[in-house]
């Protein structure tokens, strides 16, 4: 995986310094990490830590504060279940039915 801030963050980056933009493309390398191994492995958030310059805490604390970065292998087939409030209007068995 190789990420160069000045592609990632355009011509924004022109303002930013170093720090600034190795923090700024912490988001998109955590989705090329997540795209390629289907989440975030611990090896590669250090990796990702030791390249630009980040302390290992904040890489993990930025990670877990967005809800789309896993931590653990997810299957290629994701099932959710719709647990709202909108679910009175269906029977709790038609929610659940295996699909054809």
């Amino acid at each position: 995986m190789s990420l160069k801030a000045d592609e990632v963050l355009g011509h924004i980056g022109a303002v930013l310094n170093d720090s600034q933009k190795n923090r700024g493309i912490l988001i998109h390398a955590f989705q090329k990490i997540q795209e390629e191994h289907n989440y975030l492995p611990g090896e590669e958030l250090e990796r990702l830590s030791k390249t630009l310059g980040i302390p290992m805490s904040d890489v993990y604390s930025t990670a877990t504060f967005y809800k789309q970065f896993y931590f653990t292998p997810r299957g290629k087939k994701i099932v959710r279940i719709c647990t709202g409030t909108a679910r009175h209007r269906m029977s709790r068995e038609g929610c659940r039915q295996s699909p054809s």
